[in-house]
């Protein structure tokens, strides 16, 4: 009687115990591999239209794999992936260094990875005539509010310019801030917060005094249909770097080209001016889907990708031929 009272208390107390055991085991062991598995991570929206295809490929290349994307601004990308939500982000910026604080507190090594150089394009309504901008002309046009088209070149119309981005405090808004070297307060012009890259073509496209501000991704892939549908909507405009600005002030006959559209060979050669870095950040502490997705990303597959899309690959050469004068983003 004593042995079945001590086998009906033993027995579902090591059960309990092997069950527990084998969930701290199942919570340990790794369920996902470089070529297998799932993960999610966070990529800045305006980066979508490169990893759309990216994450495509990828899969069809490893039928095992499965990458769940979550596109979401810069900030809220990083926010998501200190929280441990996420595995990976794609942005244009690394890690800052309360980003690597933190993860040096909790004893994980994060890695980051420059994987394609990408520009910040600027677009006006199809009827603008103003095409071509100085970076100290686009300052001008943010911090004055009493300019007006027609009194910049003495072509447009007498209205006046709209700042449009996709979203405040995006990896846009930023990066054409550092860029132009300002500050937010600096912007004395109305701001339009569109919600997206598509919607900021969608503005422009209705109001011919906007001037939008967007990753270069969203119109630069010719093979798009979608892209080439945006793109009969809009002109997208030629820029000169202030160093070009200020040799051509001392010699003018040095250059018989000046203004630059974010074309790949204009971004190889360094004659756009508003560029930015595309990388891959990952807090994943072994060798798994989010390191293998990062090694197809850099590899020649994925940098072709990044090619296509209009970007400028970091890891794979990039052939630089003369551009026709009349080759442009939009006709």
């Amino acid at each position: 009687m004593k042995s079945n009272r001590f086998l009906s208390f033993f027995l579902p107390a090591a059960w309990l115990v092997l069950v527990s055991c084998q969930t701290d085991s199942k919570k340990k062991s790794p369920t996902d591999t470089p070529v297998s598995g799932t993960i999610q991570i966070a990529v800045d929206e305006a980066f979508t239209p490169i990893m759309l295809p990216e994450i495509t490929a990828f899969q069809g290349h490893y039928p095992k794999a499965r990458i769940v994307a979550r596109y979401v601004s810069q900030e809220k990308a990083f926010d998501l992936l200190l929280k441990d939500s996420v595995r990976m982000v794609v942005a244009s910026r690394s890690f800052n260094q309360a980003e690597k604080d933190y993860f040096k507190s909790i004893t994980i090594s994060p890695k980051s990875l420059k994987i394609a150089t990408d520009a910040i394009g600027v677009v006006l309504h199809k009827s603008n005539s103003d095409t071509l901008f100085t970076l100290n002309r686009l300052r001008d046009i943010l911090t004055r509010p009493g300019l007006n088209w027609k009194s910049l070149s003495g072509k447009g119309k007498e209205t006046m310019p709209e700042l449009v981005l996709d979203k405040e405090g995006s990896s846009n808004f930023s990066s054409l801030l550092q860029q132009l070297n300002m500050k937010e307060s600096d912007i004395k012009i109305k701001k339009v917060f569109t919600g997206g890259d598509r919607e900021v073509i969608n503005y422009v496209n209705q109001h011919p005094e906007a001037i939008g501000f967007m990753g270069v991704g969203w119109i630069s892939d010719p093979d798009d249909p979608t892209q080439t549908r945006f793109r009969n909507g809009i002109r997208v405009a030629h820029l000169m770097s202030d160093s070009v600005a200020a040799l051509m002030a001392k010699d003018p006959a040095l250059f018989d080209e000046s203004y630059f559209q974010p074309l790949q060979a204009y971004l190889a050669q360094g004659f756009y001016p508003l560029v930015r870095d595309v990388y891959v950040s990952s807090r994943e502490a072994r060798s798994g889907l989010a390191t293998g997705f990062t090694a197809w990303l850099a590899s020649d597959k994925g940098q072709r990708i990044i090619l296509k899309a209009g970007l400028l690959p970091a890891t794979m050469p990039v052939r630089i031929v003369k551009i026709k004068k009349d080759n442009d983003l939009t006709d």
